[in-house]
C-alpha cells in the first residue's frame, strides 16, 4: 500500500524530533555530530528540521551511532511513535 505525502511528513517530523532530542541528550552540537559521524552538516540540519524527506539508512546509522542512545534505541522509539499515530 502506498503511503501518502502526509504520512511521509509525519515520518520526517518523528525522525527529526528523535534525532534532535538524542543529540541534545548527548550534549553534542550539530557540528560535532557531523564531525563524529562523517555525515555532512547540511544533512544533519535538514534532518533535524524535518526538511529531509528521504533518509539514507547509512546516514541514520552513522548519526545515531554517535548519539547517546544508538540506532537500536532510536529505531524502537520511532516504531513506538508511528504506532501511536496509527
Amino acid at each position: 500500500m502506498a503511503r501518502s505525502n502526509k504520512d511521509s511528513s509525519l515520518d520526517s517530523i518523528a525522525v527529526a524530533k528523535l534525532i534532535q532530542d538524542a543529540r541534545i541528550a548527548s550534549n553534542l552540537t550539530q557540528e560535532q555530530v557531523s564531525d563524529l559521524s562523517g555525515v555532512p552538516l547540511r544533512t544533519i540540519v535538514e534532518t533535524e528540521s524535518g526538511r529531509l524527506k528521504r533518509y539514507s539508512l547509512s546516514n541514520f546509522i552513522a548519526i545515531s551511532s554517535v548519539l547517546k542512545y544508538g540506532p537500536e534505541v532510536l529505531i524502537q522509539e520511532l516504531k513506538k511513535h508511528l504506532q501511536k499515530k496509527a
